[in-house]
């Protein structure tokens, strides 16, 4: 239960404290106050103060004991704090640009960044919920046992206004976990989630009603990558990490917003850079974050601010395009607030899956580069960033309610696995892939390949219980988990747990699943937009061989040593292979564009004319499923092969045939940003030309891009109209960097 809780009022003329740090503050603490508050009376009351920043800022603390302590919680946890009933406490203030530490008596709030403590212990220890903050000059007088008195005396003068005391006590917030906090949103359509403010709704099209109406709000981030020694499945490993934690903190904005994310690289030997997946980037190609392309590396102890607007709504994910970073924690979870294609009562936020390796992913891509066979075997796999494996660890968990309806945002952050996703006794209704909303259909599993993201509704029964999260790997030619041996049902589980009146059962669920095991690897099948966009069908032009098809395939190179390989994956007999001191980009700010598309380990293909639609048929020569993700565009998917018939039999190739164009889908087809290329089959995409800028395509499979498996498009790059002298002045400070580490690209400088 909640133990206690409390405000604090604070003069806004605080000396050294701004009123915009007070008013983000504030904002934080109530943001907690709508995601905890089930009743209206208080939401509407922590929206109306608000206003009452320009005198006083206040900030609301709940403070909760808790044993056994889910060891994976961004939130930090002070150890063996038995003894404390009060700690003035806070801990989600790292978007404030304050560092916290904690000790016995109070937290104290300085500069310049938040360092979040991760203590695992079965002792008592003080959990916090909120996003508060406390200055030691003021409180440090406050002392057990005088901050009993202090928050009764302050409870009873705000808490009992806001929400008749009951929702301190109500059963519905014990046990809530991390991410299950209503996402914050300038825009309340909670009565009606297809709603959205300004006019809009579920079935806007974005890319025609540009630019989105909008409070017009900047939101700013600051994140800082460092290495870290964590433990993901009970065992320390050293990881590279944002903001000390993995995954690092989820972005939320609100559609149409403006982010400014400031991105601080505290790593000793690696730049760095960081892409923001998914985000189309609508007239700002230098902002998508891909060393080689549109930028120069991040140097160590060096920032690099990214500027765009949040054009589409939706869950998605940020992470490092440099080297292997985002395989060993450089990562993190984004949402972009909007309307949705069904009703729902909360949202319980993101939900990445990935697999996990004991080694560096720079010494496994190094292993699967050099491998005669297929890459090396995830040693486990994470749901929101732990597992329990064997004796140490712990499984994830979600808390819910008898008798509601919850968003659940499911993505795929791995490097090599894609999974089939399932939750015993709940059928997953699914209304967005990607950042699409669709027709809502049900299923009691998907397929979630890498990249991709769904947003799922689930409805709890009125029996309180617990249940398993599953994830299962279909087949060898989605990847390999020593936790998901291929056709069992493996052991990479979470848990759903229910509350039955304050507490929840810590009983392992004994649910079953229900899941078919098939061994394919194949995107959903009943995908279709709310908003249809239809393509003209005579537009599409087919000749096998032209140069509209893109032909993968694997290749062994001799290697150095006698009887070695090495393994190249190309497209169209072209691997690519970028300089991370000279970006695409930079070729276009010296209008040297011949060089540019002369230079074939680019891989350049150029779009020149504007607005018009490309087809593109991707041909796939094995039997390994590729995620086939591109930057800055949603693309159409026409059609694939069945990968029934194709994964384990013969190539199946698109010829153009009248029987294979008549099975496209011209009249609605599903558009997103990533896509599976069926094994020994082909797939079919097209996007329009309307985005000016250098554009990669690319597998998501970390090795496969690493040995070359991408594509740039340079696309009407004569009509961009950013201001290119932005990516040479980061050059510079890379070039300056790179000339004096050791530390050189190995691969293509793209592996993601």
């Amino acid at each position: 239960m909640v133990k206690h809780a409390f405000a604090v009022w604070l003069p806004s003329d605080i000396s050294g404290i701004k009123n915009r740090k007070l008013e983000m503050v504030g904002q934080y603490g109530l943001q907690i106050v709508y995601g905890m508050a089930v009743q209206p009376r208080a939401y509407e009351t922590a929206k109306r103060m608000k206003i009452y920043f320009s005198g006083w800022a206040i900030l609301l603390c709940f403070v909760r004991a808790r044993r056994h302590v889910n060891p994976m919680t961004d939130f930090a946890l002070a150890s063996a704090f038995s003894d404390l009933d009060i700690l003035l406490a806070g801990t989600e203030a790292l978007d404030t640009g304050y560092h916290t530490t904690v000790d016995r008596n109070h937290v104290r709030c300085e500069e310049p960044l938040l360092t979040i403590s991760r203590r695992h212990s079965d002792h008592p220890v003080l959990w916090y919920w909120t996003c508060t903050l406390t200055f030691p000059t003021l409180f440090s007088f406050i002392r057990t046992p005088f901050k009993m008195l202090v928050a009764k005396i302050l409870l009873a003068s705000l808490g009992l206004e806001l929400a008749g005391a009951s929702v301190l006590l109500d059963a519905n917030l014990a046990g809530i976990n991390k991410r299950q906090v209503e996402t914050a949103t300038g825009c309340d359509n909670s009565a009606d989630r297809t709603k959205w403010c300004y006019g809009l709704d579920v079935h806007t099209d974005g890319e025609v009603t540009a630019p989105i109406p909008t409070a017009s709000a900047t939101k700013t981030f600051n994140i800082e990558v460092s290495e870290q020694t964590l433990s993901p499945i009970g065992v320390n490993k050293p990881m590279l990490v944002i903001n000390g934690t993995y995954p690092g903190p989820t972005i939320i904005a609100d559609w149409g917003d403006t982010l400014v994310i400031n991105v601080s690289n505290k790593m000793i030997n690696n730049g760095t850079s960081m892409h923001w997946h998914g985000i189309n980037q609508n007239g700002t190609n230098t902002e998508d974050g891909v060393n080689g392309v549109t930028e120069c590396p991040i140097p160590p102890n060096s920032v690099r601010t990214y500027t765009f607007v949040a054009t589409q709504f939706g869950t998605t994910w940020y992470h490092s395009h440099y080297s292997g970073q985002y395989g060993d924690g450089v990562v993190g979870t984004m949402i972009i607030n909007g309307p949705a294609a069904q009703q729902y009562d909360e949202d319980l936020g993101t939900f990445p899956i990935t697999d996990y390796y004991a080694e560096s992913i720079y010494n496994v891509s190094t292993a699967a580069l050099l491998s005669a066979g297929g890459p090396p075997v995830a040693n486990a796999a994470l749901f929101n960033g732990t597992m329990k494996v064997g004796s140490t660890g712990a499984y994830a968990n979600v808390t819910v309610v008898a008798n509601k309806t919850y968003r659940l945002r499911l993505i795929n952050t791995s490097v090599d696995n894609g999974f089939k996703v399932s939750l015993d006794g709940h059928p997953f209704t699914v209304i967005q892939a990607d950042f699409v909303p669709i027709k809502p259909y049900t299923a009691n599993w998907i397929f979630v390949g890498i990249g991709q993201r769904y947003d799922v509704l689930i409805t709890t029964s009125n029996t309180p219980t617990n249940y398993w999260f599953r994830a299962e790997i279909p087949g060898p030619m989605c990847g390999g988990n020593t936790l998901s041996p291929t056709g069992t049902g493996g052991k990479i589980l979470a848990v759903l747990r229910y509350l039955s009146g304050t507490t929840t059962s810590s009983a392992d669920p004994a649910s079953t699943s229900s899941v078919v095991q098939d061994m394919i690897c194949a995107d959903e099948k009943n995908l279709s937009p709310l908003v249809a966009k239809p393509i003209d069908k005579t537009l599409f032009n087919f000749v096998q061989d032209k140069s509209d098809q893109l032909n993968v395939t694997n290749t062994k190179i001799p290697g150095a040593s006698a009887g070695t390989t090495v393994n190249s994956w190309t497209i169209n007999t072209e691997a690519i292979q970028v300089n991370w001191g000279k970006p695409t980009l930079e070729y276009a700010f010296e209008k040297n564009l011949t060089g540019l598309t002369q230079d074939s380990d680019l891989s350049v293909y150029t779009l020149d004319k504007p607005g018009a639609f490309y087809f593109w048929v991707i041909q796939n020569s094995g039997p390994v499923v590729h995620p086939i993700h591109l930057h800055g565009h949603d693309f159409y998917i026409l059609g694939a092969t069945n990968s029934t018939s194709t994964q384990f039999g013969p190539t199946q190739t698109f010829t153009g045939t009248p029987a294979q164009i008549n099975s496209l889908n011209f009249e609605n087809p599903m558009r997103r940003d990533v896509a599976s290329l069926p094994g020994n089959g082909w797939l079919v995409i097209a996007f329009e030309a309307n985005n000016p800028g250098a554009w990669l395509l690319h597998c998501h499979i970390a090795w496969h891009i690493s040995q070359g498996l991408g594509v740039q498009f340079l696309e009407n790059i004569d009509l961009m109209k950013e201001d290119l002298s932005k990516v040479d002045e980061s050059c510079k400070a890379w070039d300056d960097w790179y000339a004096t580490t050791s530390f050189k690209q190995l691969d293509s400088g793209l592996r993601v």
